[in-house]
């Protein structure tokens, strides 16, 4: 299956495997807000509401935080 992308309303990007997106959740590079479509889609929609993301995106760990 592939995906396309656009971070914030721009340009689009793709097509992307899921395994490229994953490597994009996981860098910080794809946000849940960006916009993604893929095949059977009627419109482009925010990253972390479609279902296939939606489980990557809670799978990351929090943020690290340097000051404890």
């Amino acid at each position: 299956m592939s995906f396309f992308i656009s971070k914030n309303g721009r340009k689009k990007q793709g097509p992307l495997s899921l395994e490229a997106i994953t490597k994009l959740i996981f860098d910080e590079s794809l946000k849940k807000e960006d916009l993604v479509w893929r095949e059977g889609l009627d419109d482009w929609m925010p990253a972390g509401e479609l279902p296939d993301l939606k489980k990557i995106f809670k799978s990351q760990p929090p943020p690290l935080n340097p000051k404890k």
